[in-house]
């Protein structure tokens, strides 16, 4: 994971790079390996982002962030696009084969290049092609677009503010550099009395919201005047009667949509382990892993004295 904060659209005063620089740190447990930061001001426009990043695909300082244009070389008119990104995009090898077909060119091995290029191709309509995990904030040169993973497994916190839009992978960011405070509505209060947690997008803080999975977001003028869903789950049909056996042939579909998840996600430039967590799920992937496609990778768990395994 990596860790991204950024203000959109911020009318005024210039934005502060030591402060961007100081929220990003606030976020650097998410991404060791470096951090980076972009600006641009057109009037009284700014928009600015900050990325702390955590590299598993293309350790190469070319696939850095905040991306703009194509790693280190800009190829042909100079695109307005910049990009910062959290997460992995699984299916990005699959997905720049189609680009390049089109006469895209690449300058990186990374996921994050493959997703500047896909937007700059198909623009949100490419959010359908996405296999991953993510949270991403991508300025097209008016708009800035704020957009979350089907499932939202990365997290992307916003606040609306008079004087613009702030965002971060977590609350810890834009609580130190807005001065918010932990004041939950009674029924914030009530839910997380009896669910145990504050349900999305609630957070407890005031104007402090967790945009929904699945969501996209979009920043004009200071202000979100936009937010659509892009992706929802079918309606599951329960049918009636006696559940049917399953046969072999689904089965078979369930295997081969397996390995093929469990193949994609195995792409990484840097050494990679398998956490056991005692559950079916994680020695099921180990499983395929080493059986179907002969990568053996190392396995760690967790004990506790006292504990029987």
């Amino acid at each position: 994971m990596c860790g991204i904060v950024g203000v959109a659209d911020f009318a005024g005063r210039p934005i502060s790079r030591t402060l961007l620089r100081q929220s990003a740190t606030l976020v650097q447990h998410r991404g060791p390996d470096g951090q980076g930061v972009w600006e641009e001001r057109k009037g009284e426009t700014n928009v600015a982002f900050g990325h702390q990043r955590l590299a598993v695909l293309d350790l190469s300082s070319c696939a850095s962030q905040p991306m703009r244009n194509s790693g280190c070389v800009s190829q042909g008119t100079a695109s307005p696009l910049v990009l910062v990104f959290n997460g992995e995009i699984y299916n990005f090898v699959e997905i720049r084969k189609k680009l390049e077909a089109d006469g895209a060119m690449f300058t990186t091995e990374s996921d994050t290049e493959v997703l500047l290029s896909a937007w700059r191709e198909g623009g949100a309509g490419c959010l359908g092609a996405l296999d991953g995990m993510f949270a991403f904030a991508l300025f097209d040169g008016e708009l800035t677009n704020l957009v979350t993973d089907p499932f939202g497994e990365k997290p992307l916190y916003v606040v609306q503010k008079d004087d613009g839009v702030y965002f971060a992978s977590e609350p810890a960011p834009l609580i130190e550099m807005l001065g918010l405070t932990f004041d939950p509505t009674e029924s914030e209060l009530a839910a997380f009395l009896t669910l145990g947690f504050i349900p999305a997008p609630a957070t407890g803080f005031k104007n402090l919201q967790l945009l929904q999975p699945g969501s996209h977001a979009v920043v004009a003028n200071g202000r979100i005047t936009r937010i659509t869903r892009y992706w929802t789950p079918d309606v599951p049909v329960v049918p009636g009667g006696k559940p049917a056996a399953v046969t072999e042939s689904d089965i078979d579909d369930i295997a081969v949509a397996m390995i093929e998840s469990v193949r994609v996600r195995l792409r990484s430039d840097v050494p990679m382990v398998t956490f056991l967590s005692s559950g079916v799920d994680s020695a099921l992937v180990a499983a395929l892993a080493a059986k179907e496609l002969s990568a053996i990778i190392p396995a760690i768990t967790v004990g506790f004295p006292g504990v029987g395994v």
